[in-house]
């Protein structure tokens, strides 16, 4: 079993195309729609839309099954989960974000917490996902400033969010937009969140200590040095 373990840790360590990767254990593969970036501080920087784009995110045993109802992945996910104000514009789907931020806070709270993890929670906990994305043409709202649920071509060509995401009889949700988080930091070169390794260890190691705690299992770890892009990892306060 040990020596199982070694070859799929090797394996993951592999510099190969994201499709031919092995997955990490306690993440799933997703598209997204839109990349956030933030500083260090949890301090909004820009963002941007994202076509064609598949990432691996963390997820729990119900995130990376969900098909309806509540079930937050832990970092990146869906508008209705991550954007406290995604009500106020009259957001169609179910909001989630308190099951959402309650999840982040706990692994942001644990011995295993990571620093870019912690600058996401404190962005999100501001409550301007929403707002910012409008300030910077990512999502679009009525006269009435509702969220559109589709483009009127008097208006022009339709944003590119309106391109990628999934249509119903030719209407669509924007909270159905799935956004990825990049942290930049000062000489970090792994600010994008799902491109780094030390996350994926962080949050694998949390729900190691959790299962551990719910059920007494003891599983064998080895610590990973290396990353996908050998990113430096220093903790600091949740809230500063």
């Amino acid at each position: 079993m040990e020596k199982l373990y070694h070859t799929y840790e090797a394996g993951l360590l592999l510099d190969l195309p994201l499709e031919q990767r092995l997955m990490p254990t306690s993440h799933t593969l997703q598209n997204a729609h839109i990349n956030i970036v933030i500083d260090g501080e949890g301090n909004f920087k820009r963002a941007s839309v994202l076509e064609k784009t598949q990432i691996i995110l963390p997820a729990t045993e119900s995130s990376a099954s969900r098909s309806s109802g509540e079930a937050p992945h832990p970092l990146a996910d869906k508008l209705q989960y991550v954007a406290k104000d995604y009500e106020d514009f009259g957001g169609k789907k179910k909001a989630y974000f308190e099951g959402y931020k309650k999840q982040l806070q706990t692994w942001c709270e644990s011995e295993h917490a990571h620093d870019k993890v912690r600058a996401i929670y404190r962005y999100i906990e501001k409550g301007a996902v929403i707002r910012d994305l409008l300030a910077n043409n990512i999502v679009f709202v009525d006269s009435d400033n509702i969220l559109l649920t589709q483009w009127n071509s008097d208006d022009g060509e339709a944003p590119v969010l309106f391109k990628v995401l999934p249509k119903e009889k030719g209407m669509l949700d924007q909270g159905s937009a799935l956004v990825c988080w990049t942290v930049e930091k000062p000489s970090d070169p792994s600010a994008d969140t799902w491109k780094d390794g030390t996350i994926q260890a962080s949050w694998i190691a949390y729900v190691r200590h959790i299962r551990q705690q719910q059920y007494g299992l003891v599983l064998y770890h080895r610590p990973r040095t290396n990353t996908l892009d050998q990113p430096s990892c220093q903790n600091s306060s949740l809230r500063r």
